[in-house]
């Protein structure tokens, strides 16, 4: 499976470019071999698929997907760091300026970065979408509206439940939703845990 880097993913890789470069100015590692570096980083990445791959024939559920997600983080930023090294040892006669003018720049990539999080992902985004349902107070309405489900599947009256769908679907605190079909495996074990006969989904 190949991961490519999202347009903030390549924007942080752009402003760790001095840090980096200050980093392997302290050090006197030579940083030898950076295609094998790489090519090695990448085949440790890629063995992280054979366990989903071979059990389940998939690249695993969406947790295991976002471990794969933050690994390939951490290779890709760790192979800029070592190319970077690799650079300044060759060319470090012509590395020997300053960069402290590349500050301003950091000011204007991080709000280039909170400004494309905006767009990349939309909602998607965990902190974008956490904001955007407070401010809008979709997520009051959908936790309102849990009571309401909660209060008909806490009362011993009702063995059917019928509940009504959510207004709303905040991304951080919704997954998945139960069914029209009282015999649907979701709605079975909303029935078996909460001691009902049935529970299903009123029709939209």
């Amino acid at each position: 499976m190949l991961y490519t880097p999202p347009p903030p993913g390549i924007l942080l890789a752009l402003l760790f470019l001095p840090l980096f470069a200050n980093i392997v100015k302290k050090k006197n590692f030579a940083y030898p071999f950076p295609v094998l570096v790489t090519l090695v980083s990448f085949c440790v990445f890629a063995a992280q698929f054979t366990p989903t791959l071979y059990t389940l024939g998939i690249t695993g559920a969406g947790r295991i997907q976002n471990i794969y997600r933050w690994t390939f983080y951490i290779w890709f930023y760790g192979n800029e760091l070592y190319w970077v090294g690799w650079s300044l040892r060759r060319f470090e006669k012509k590395s020997e300026s300053h960069i402290s003018f590349l500050l301003p720049g950091w000011m204007l990539g991080g709000i280039g970065m909170i400004y494309l999080l905006s767009f990349w992902g939309g909602n998607l985004v965990t902190t974008v979408s956490a904001i955007r349902d407070l401010y809008t107070g979709e997520a009051q309405i959908y936790y309102e509206e849990y009571l309401e489900r909660l209060e008909i599947l806490e009362d011993d009256t009702i063995s059917d439940a019928v509940l009504e769908p959510f207004s709303y679907y905040p991304y951080v605190l919704f997954f998945e939703d139960i069914k029209e079909d009282p015999d649907h495996w979701a709605n079975k074990a909303y029935a078996t845990y909460y001691g009902k006969n049935s529970v299903r989904l009123a029709e939209e």
